[in-house]
């Protein structure tokens, strides 16, 4: 994920190749590689990753937040907010899962997709209320 944020691809990538080789059984992998590739703006080979993740380990916190960052790309917004607060449920449904930098990255997606369309989305509830 620190590759990932620093803009960092490359390198991202070619420890995803590695992590694939070692487990590739484990969702949240395919799912980190999702993630680069939506970084990269290959919208297909995340969605068919995601697919893959979806398989090997479904429902996992990492798969449910890189759905919700392709679905912001690819999908209708209702639909993309929707992604976005299972994503937020299942981070902050986790004790585990210590990501309140990824929590609050997703929160201001949220509201930020909110706010970019305008009268149809006045309706929703706040980000608070997720």
């Amino acid at each position: 994920r620190a590759l990932r944020r620093l803009g960092r691809l490359d390198e991202a990538q070619q420890q995803i190749e590695v992590a694939l080789k070692e487990l590739p059984e484990d969702g949240s992998v395919w799912a980190a590689a999702a993630g680069v590739a939506i970084d990269r703006g290959e919208l297909d080979r995340a969605r068919d990753l995601l697919q893959t993740a979806n398989v090997k380990t479904p429902g996992t916190p990492q798969e449910l937040v890189e759905a919700a960052r392709l679905s912001i790309k690819t999908e209708p917004v209702p639909i993309a907010l929707q992604k976005l607060r299972r994503a937020i449920a299942a981070l902050e449904g986790n004790p585990l899962m210590l990501r309140q930098s990824e929590i609050l990255s997703l929160r201001k997606e949220l509201a930020r997709l909110k706010h970019s369309e305008s009268p149809e989305l006045d309706s929703i509830e706040s980000v608070t209320e997720v």
